[in-house]
């Protein structure tokens, strides 16, 4: 996104920039979705231009931001996630080839 006031603001102050209307509709949105804001550091010059939410914080272990391959830095989000793989149900495949048809003819 090219709107690098909208993504520097501060979701907790008033929002002061060129595309207000932008920023209030995203100030509105995480509000709405009860989601929070993690990712408060600067990742090109000073400006916070990659924003993280969630609504879940107590899922988060660490926010990192390291320098990047651009101008840009990199986010990197350590998070405790549990995944659940979801596991097949066993199907009965039948193997008519191996059926002896002759003793089933009689």
């Amino acid at each position: 996104m090219s709107c690098c006031s909208l993504l520097s603001v501060d979701l907790n102050d008033k929002c002061s920039c060129q595309h207000k209307s932008l920023c209030e509709r995203l100030i509105e949105l995480t509000t709405e979705h009860q989601l929070e804001q993690i990712q408060r550091q600067p990742t090109r010059l000073d400006s916070v231009r990659d924003l993280l939410f969630t609504n879940k914080p107590g899922l988060v272990k660490e926010v990192l931001v390291v320098p990047g391959l651009s101008d840009h830095d990199t986010v990197i989000l350590d998070a405790y996630l549990h995944i659940n793989p979801n596991h097949k149900k066993s199907r009965k495949i039948n193997q008519w080839y191996r059926a002896d048809w002759d003793s089933m003819k009689a």
